[in-house]
Order: structure tokens, then C-alpha cells, then sequence
């Protein structure tokens, strides 16, 4: 016999027919048995930059069954926890949890539910997330994977070097304009409540310490930037083109964010890089609400996007310039 259902109990007996009639044997009875589990991991909550809440549900189908997560820093996983309840028995959607600890900020982290009884294991979905991250001061950062580098979402806000150092707060344009060798930072119009929205502006000097990201992270390179906006859609030679130049197609579209931008200037934002029109320090404070400008650490390099154009602008700054500071992962 075949397709019946499971953890059900069925009566059987035999009989025969001739031409004198027909004849029954006795009515027994037996119970089918469950069958492999389901299992569907769902999307983890309570993230911070050191734990997760990892979450999934699970229908037992009537066998008692052992679930875990596994996770880690690839689809290899390589650490596994016990969820919670457990282990599960029933006919009906559970859901569980598990409390995960101990993980490294700013990384993005792979997990799956798994789900044993006695007829089978089940994996549920491969689910990712990623840890926040968090500066020397307690700021903290969302970040994001574009290609193969994991960046902020949102512009660098330290007033301090990571190993404690403060960085100075110049608000005076003739102190900020003379502060080329030494390190300086000013809020957006000397205003710290436009420090959530758009970061703090920092000089060359403060950008090109390779202290002024959080340990493990550092202000991206030109070569790291090119791979972000090949990885966009850039061709190489786009990428290579002479300084002063808008390059590529729709690079500074997919980096700019949804809103913000002057005269219907938003991008799309579909990186995930979430790129906001800042502006930048010069004699005063410049092109808010048209343009972004971000450091790259070196020959006093920057890019930039604007609010109607798509592609991505890269230049050279002074070094009294105040611009935004996007720290990348280190490898």
C-alpha cells in the first residue's frame, strides 16, 4: 500500500470470495510511521556587531527531532548551536531560535537551520547576515558586501584615531586651512546634529592615517574603488580615465542614495552603498544636496557623484579639503 499518510492508524483484513459466498479474517490495525522533517530558516534578527539572533521553523511530522544552526564566515559554515525549543516532536510548524555570540564585527556571516529524526535530515535555506560595525567611540556602522569587498553604508564618524588619539575639531576656515600636516575634522557646517546624517568631513592628513578607520578596516584605496565600480558595471578603461572626468554609465546612480539629491537627483542606490550629497569643505561648506565627496587614501585622490550625472567623478583634492571617509574591510 502506498500514499498514506503519516503517524495514522489503519485497519487492515483479509477476505476471499467463492461461489458460496464470502469469507473475512480478522481486522488488525497498524500505525504508519512520520517521515523526514521540514525545515525553513528564516532571516536573523537582533543583530549587533558581536551577536545575531538566528531564527527558522520546523515541522517535526510526528518524530521527536534534533534542530541546530549551523553558521559561519562562508557556506561552510563550521560552527553549529542547539536551537531552541528541542528537540521537537508534532505535526505543526515550530518556530526556533538561537543565540549566537562572540562574532566578529562587520562581517558577513552564513547560517542554515538543520533538522534529524529518525526517517532523515533536512537543511533549511543558506541565509546570511551581516554584524555592525563599531568605532573606537561606540559609533556604529551597517555595511555591506559589494563584489568582493565589504564596505560602510554610511559615512565615518569619528572623532578619534582607533588606537585613542583625538582627531581635532578645526571649525575656523584660516586654523582648517592652514591644518595640512596635522589631522583636523568639522561637522557639516560646524553643526553636530548633521553628524547621523552625513558624517564628519576630515582634511587629507586625517584620511591618509591608516589609524583613522576602525582596526581591521582602512579608507579605500584607488585600485579598491575601481574594483567597486567595475564590480558596478565599469569597464577598466572607464575606470582608468584621465582625472577630471564623470567615468562610466550608471556606476554613480547604483551608489547614490534614493533621496537627498537635488532637482530629482536620487540614485537607485542598488549597491547598497548608499552614497549622500555632503558636499565638502573648502573655503566654505560646498554642493549640499548635489554632490558626495570620499577620500581615497592616497595622491590626494577622491571620488565623487553628482546629482545629475551617472557616473562616478575622480579627481584630485587640496589638502585642506573636508571630505567623507567610507572605510572598507581589510582583506
Amino acid at each position: 500500500m502506498t500514499n498514506l499518510d503519516p503517524a495514522s492508524t489503519y485497519y487492515v483484513r483479509a477476505y476471499a470470495v467463492n461461489a458460496a459466498g464470502t469469507g473475512y479474517g480478522t481486522a488488525i490495525s497498524f500505525i504508519t510511521m512520520g517521515k523526514a522533517p521540514n525545515a525553513s530558516t528564516l532571516a536573523a534578527a537582533n543583530i549587533t556587531g558581536t551577536s545575531a539572533t538566528l531564527q527558522g521553523a520546523i515541522n517535526a511530522n510526528y518524530l521527536s527531532t534534533t534542530v541546530t544552526f549551523d553558521y559561519g564566515p562562508s557556506t561552510n559554515y563550521g560552527q553549529t548551536t542547539e536551537a531552541t525549543p528541542g528537540p521537537v516532536s508534532g505535526n505543526s510548524n515550530t518556530e526556533v531560535t538561537a543565540e549566537i555570540t562572540g562574532l566578529a564585527p562587520g562581517t558577513v556571516y552564513h547560517y542554515r537551520l538543520m533538522a534529524i529524526n529518525s526517517l532523515g535530515t533536512t537543511n533549511g535555506e543558506d541565509m546570511s547576515f551581516t554584524t555592525l560595525l563599531t568605532d573606537i567611540e561606540g559609533n556604529v556602522y551597517k555595511v555591506v558586501t559589494i563584489g568582493t569587498q565589504v564596505c560602510m553604508t554610511e559615512n565615518l564618524k569619528t572623532t578619534k584615531f582607533n588606537d585613542g588619539t583625538d582627531i581635532p575639531n578645526v571649525p575656523n576656515y584660516r586654523d582648517w586651512a592652514l591644518a595640512t600636516t596635522t589631522p583636523a575634522y568639522c561637522w557639516r557646517e560646524n553643526n553636530i546634529e548633521n553628524k547621523n546624517i552625513f558624517g564628519a568631513m576630515y582634511n587629507l592628513y586625517a584620511a591618509s592615517v591608516s589609524k583613522l578607520c576602525p582596526a581591521g578596516w582602512h579608507v579605500p584605496s584607488d585600485s579598491e574603488f575601481k574594483i567597486l565600480e567595475m564590480f558596478l558595471g565599469m569597464t577598466q578603461s572607464q575606470a582608468d580615465t584621465a582625472l577630471s572626468n564623470f567615468r562610466g554609465t550608471d556606476q554613480g546612480t547604483k551608489l547614490k542614495s534614493t533621496t537627498g539629491w537635488s532637482d530629482s537627483g536620487n540614485g537607485n542606490n542598488l549597491s547598497g552603498f548608499t552614497g549622500l550629497p555632503g558636499g565638502y569643505r573648502s573655503s566654505g561648506f560646498e554642493e549640499l544636496n548635489q554632490m558626495g565627496f570620499w577620500w581615497v587614501s592616497e595622491s590626494r585622490l577622491f571620488r565623487a557623484l553628482r546629482y545629475d550625472q551617472t557616473g562616478v567623478f575622480r579627481n584630485r583634492g587640496s589638502a585642506y579639503f573636508g571630505m567623507s571617509v567610507r572605510c572598507i574591510k581589510d582583506n
